[in-house]
């Protein structure tokens, strides 16, 4: 410890209103000079408070507490990463411990360290335990963590960062020590009655089990020349004071930068003198000499034998120093840049940990995300970056809110050339599949298990353009419906409209026939076909900017349409991608716009997109809510580009994100329709040439 800043260390365990000096589960490790320039890993201090009853208690605290300054001493790198390696290292120590003890007897711990070094101050945290930074009177609390030591392989701390001064008060203590009271009471307290005061003021009301570390700094700082680096902060910009501190230090190794090339300089000045002598020794005399003839000049020849040599042998040696000079230097700038850079992804990382507000959190994980791979191409290949980008990776997926579908599974490949497989309809087990780019309607037979499709009834063609039903020859096949039987209708049928303007209906026992529908001479270019409840059914033609919705007939569909919308006019149908509706009429428009209409009358409906946006989206679905177990709860869309089924409650907030799993990251990639069938949990999709099943989880 230097002459400078000095620590006073007491640690207690607060029982049913008594205290226990020196109790376990407590460590301080005092290994460098506070106040200078930063060297070692820094004093460290360090508080595990198991969970449970105290029998065995304090041996396990011990080996859990040795474990961290075995770990954290031994791991080079930034100070940060050590303690993450260091509660880790603890958090394996108790799952291993865990392992040889029945369920009753297995635990869980809290854990707070604090790292001293130069002039900063670290302090990281896993579970129910708070530090206290109590200044002046005032006092800043970092809280507790949802993660428990002991509970799963793996723990991600928070961390904290504060700059050391004199008069400080550094207090670890369990988390219940913040809830008994308010940071700034006990930051009164510690200054009025000193910390073992402050502590006991708090638990002994209460009769609290509290487990307290204390780490009191006086002294003064030493003048020093700091770190280069720019300081970890737990905001997003640093204060003007640390600003103009990092300015000072940046200012202090400039100098000694110069200081170091003078240095070089001079001792390559010694090297070539020591040269000089050495050869003028060396060299033998020149001929004239040694036959006894007086030279033209006294010396002369014997010096530009001299010279010549020395420069012979100056002239590589200079090369070479400056050579690694100069390697020397930009292997140091290498290295400043890379903490710098990775100091400052830590520094998001934590910062947005701490924020409630998503959009915020997202960007200052993408924006950590992005110095941590700048660090990674200054030094490839660092184990300290990898792990700080698959966290950074795994935060912005729970800030996005993404859910793999890890039961994925393709039911069926389409083989013929052109295939493109558009639209997916259900209906018991048989799944009815649009193939836009063969112009043919599949129909695949699932098992009684709803697993895989049922043997010898993969795959039929049921219908296909050019194919000749009745008086009608099929033209392109624009959509499909299944339509459940109601209101006059008698029987449920696959609804199936064709571009020369007619509507056909399958059946499995009765096959393809036309459907007579009234009218169709004034359609002028219909894409989209719905089916509703009672047999009503909706048809979507974007030049008449109308939904024409058809009521059933004993003989088809033979009575006049009904125009949907009201607005004289109509609405503007264009760019409109797929049509879903429940009651209320939702249309999807190519940019990820939704439009939700009741009785022909928009509403007030604002989707939520995705955090990073809508990408291309193609398809959308949902059904009555009727509270039927058949009802559909939700809106689901299907965004090609983002590859990915984004489901939405129907008030349009966003809820989650369903992507391919990690095995097959692109199954996905050309995701053109959907299926939900929220009753099963199942979700039937058709992307690229493939049909495909997955179960899915609604909460």
């Amino acid at each position: 410890m230097s002459a400078g800043l000095r620590t006073a260390v007491e640690g207690w365990r607060f029982v049913g209103g008594g205290v226990v000096e020196r109790p376990a589960g407590l460590l301080a490790e005092e290994r460098g000079d506070l106040g200078a320039a930063p060297h070692g890993r820094g004093n460290l201090y360090v508080l595990v408070d198991l969970e449970g009853p105290s029998e065995g208690r304090d041996e396990l605290a011990q080996t859990l507490v040795q474990a961290v300054r075995q770990a954290y001493y031994s791991q080079r790198g930034s100070v940060t990463g050590g303690l993450r390696h260091a509660l880790n290292a603890a958090n394996q120590a108790l799952l291993r411990w865990n392992q040889n003890q029945p369920y009753d007897r297995q635990r869980t711990a809290s854990a707070a360290c604090l790292v001293l070094r130069g002039g900063d101050a670290y302090a990281a945290h896993v579970g129910d335990v708070v530090t206290l930074v109590v200044q002046d009177g005032g006092c800043q609390a970092f809280p507790e963590t949802r993660e428990r030591l002991g509970v799963r392989r793996g723990v991600e701390p928070a961390f904290y960062h504060t700059s050391l001064e004199a008069g400080q008060t550094f207090l670890l203590a369990s988390g219940g020590l913040a809830r008994l009271r308010r940071p700034a009471e006990l930051g009164a307290w510690v200054k009025t009655k000193g910390p073992l005061g402050a502590v006991a003021a708090a638990a002994s009301p209460a009769r609290a089990d509290l487990l307290a570390l204390s780490i009191e700094v006086s002294g003064e700082r030493e003048e020093a020349v700091p770190s280069v680096r720019e300081r970890l902060v737990a905001e997003k910009e640093a204060p003007p004071r640390a600003q103009v501190q990092a300015a000072r230090g940046l200012r202090a190794a400039a100098r000694a930068l110069g200081n170091a090339f003078l240095a070089g300089l001079a001792v390559l000045l010694l090297l070539l003198r020591g040269v000089v002598t050495l050869v003028g020794r060396l060299v033998p005399p020149s001929a004239e000499a040694e036959e006894g003839l007086e030279p033209s000049a006294p010396g002369e020849r014997r010096r530009v034998g001299a010279w010549a040599v020395l420069l012979a042998l100056a002239i590589p040696l200079a090369v070479a120093l400056i050579a690694g000079a100069i390697y020397w230097q930009r292997g140091r700038e290498a290295e400043e840049q890379f903490r710098r850079l990775l100091s400052e992804a830590q520094a998001l990382y934590q910062t947005a940990s701490q924020t409630e507000d998503r959009a915020q959190a997202r960007g200052m994980y993408l924006e950590a995300l992005e110095r941590a791979g700048q660090a990674e191409q200054v030094r490839p290949g660092t184990d300290e970056v990898r792990q700080l980008r698959e966290a950074l990776q795994e935060r912005i997926r729970q800030v996005d809110r993404v859910v793999p579908l890890y039961g994925l599974a393709a039911l069926w490949t389409y083989q013929t050339p052109g295939s493109r497989p558009a639209r997916i309809v259900a209906y018991g087990q048989d799944l009815f599949v649009l193939d836009r780019g063969t112009g043919e309607v599949h129909r695949h037979t699932l098992s009684e298990s709803l697993e895989v499709l049922k043997d010898g009834a993969e795959d039929e063609t049921i219908l296909r353009k050019g194919d000749v039903v009745g008086n009608v020859v099929v033209g392109d096949i624009l959509d499909i419906a299944w339509m459940p039987a109601g209101g006059e209708r008698t029987q449920s049928s696959l609804l199936i409209l064709e571009s020369g303007g007619r509507i056909l209906a399958w059946q499995p026992n009765w096959g393809t026939q036309p459907v007579q529908v009234y009218g169709t001479e004034n359609w002028r270019a219909p894409t989209l076909l719905r089916s509703f409840t009672q047999g009503r059914l909706y048809l979507l033609d974007p030049p008449q900017r109308q939904v024409l919705r058809y009521l059933p007939t004993k003989d088809g569909y033979t009575s006049p349409p009904e125009k949907y919308f009201v607005a004289e006019g109509g609405e503007d149908l264009q760019g409109v991608v797929d049509l879903a509706i429940d009651g209320f009429v939702y249309l999807l428009y190519g940019d990820g716009r939704i439009a939700k209409y009741e009785m022909g009358q928009p509403l007030p409906f604002a989707a939520q997109p995705p955090p990073d946006g809508w990408k291309g989206v193609t398809a959308l679905f949902t059904g009555p809510d009727t509270g039927a177990a058949s009802a559909v709860r939700y809106l689901y869309v299907a965004d090609a580009d983002g590859q990915r089924v984004v489901r939405l409650s129907k008030d349009g907030e966003f809820i989650c994100q369903y992507v391919a799993p990690g095995d097959a990251p692109q199954a996905l990639a050309d995701l053109r329709g959907l299926f939900v069938d929220e009753e099963q949990g199942l979700m039937f999709l058709v992307s690229g040439r493939t049909l495909y099943r997955s179960p899915f989880r609604l909460e």
